[in-house]
């Protein structure tokens, strides 16, 4: 969250997160936002699987906006997050290397798949159509329809049920993985591209729905280039 959002949190939030504000009416611009502040504070930590306590939590808010001593001391704040950060890092790094061990497993056992190819770089690819003409350069701008999910078949990103159709994108700008197979591929071309983590989103991942050192896999086709 930025510092703006973090700030005006504890300016502009006038509720209680308990009791009352269940029943509580959004009938004035500073509710309103108070309440989209704290939606937005609170889904950021959902969505790295935190639990909140909403008791807690308003205490604070109460605390700071009336000026009453805090109930923890700074210190003791500190320390309780840096206890955290050293949790979610010990958590982050066991799923990097479990996701890192089981994508190597996957593509070993895939390379041997009849129809697969494997490039130098690691890149794994299935032809299911060749396709026309020449390939697009690293400096190409594409038009492809494109299907991308995990191994496990979770779907991350689909064109096909984009409303505005097919994407459009310079080579230069993509994972590298989606980058070489594109210039390997020509005008009508469909292609499975198997992408190991390195060619992919690498360590990092791409929050919130592929985590670190996840293996990608994305059907291609080809439509243009220019």
């Amino acid at each position: 969250m930025s510092q703006f959002l973090r700030s005006s949190l504890f300016l502009v939030i006038t509720i209680s997160l308990t009791g009352a504000a269940q029943a509580l009416e959004l009938d004035s611009v500073d509710k309103r936002l108070s309440y989209t502040f704290g939606y937005l504070y609170i889904t950021q930590f959902a969505d790295r699987g935190v639990k909140i306590d909403t008791d807690a939590f308003s205490a604070a808010v109460s605390d700071v906006q009336q000026g009453k001593e805090t109930r923890m001391t700074k210190e003791e704040m500190n320390a309780e997050m840096q206890a955290y950060r050293k949790e979610l890092y010990q958590g982050a790094q066991a799923k990097a290397d479990a996701a890192l061990e089981t994508g190597k497993l996957y593509l070993d056992k895939n390379r041997h798949k009849p129809g697969v190819k494997v490039l130098p770089s690691g890149l794994q690819y299935m032809v299911h159509r060749a396709g026309e003409g020449g390939s697009p350069s690293m400096s190409s701008k594409v038009t492809v329809n494109y299907r991308a999910t995990l191994i496990d078949g979770t779907e991350f990103d689909n064109s096909y049920n984009s409303p505005d159709g097919p994407a459009s994108f310079e080579l230069e700008g993509v994972i590298r993985g989606v980058t070489e197979a594109l210039t390997l591929m020509k005008p009508g071309a469909k292609w499975t591209v198997y992408i190991p983590s390195e060619l992919g989103y690498g360590v990092a991942g791409s929050s919130p729905k592929v985590g670190p050192n996840e293996v990608l896999i994305f059907d291609i086709e080809l439509i243009s280039w220019e």
